[in-house]
């Protein structure tokens, strides 16, 4: 027999709670000091290729995978 409009909607409510639960959990579990530091690096080192873009060059050393221009990018998969 088919479930009633209500029925549907509780099913719906708690599949949507069971999903909350886990978001949640994976929350709870996250390891702050062992991110940040790494978060801190990252955000670094994104400000400095803005800085380059912007201002000049950067003062990193360049990386064989790196592209010197974005617009002359072949979309091919780069490898060290």
């Amino acid at each position: 027999m088919a479930k009633t409009l209500e029925e549907r909607g509780v099913d719906a409510l708690e599949k949507i709670s069971e999903s909350l639960q886990t978001i949640e959990d994976v929350v709870l579990e996250f390891d702050v000091p062992a991110w940040s530091e790494r978060l801190e690096w990252y955000m670094n080192e994104y400000y400095n290729l803005l800085k380059a873009k912007i201002v000049g060059s950067s003062n990193r050393p360049p990386r064989k995978n790196e592209k010197a221009d974005i617009e002359a990018s072949d979309n091919n998969p780069v490898s060290e």
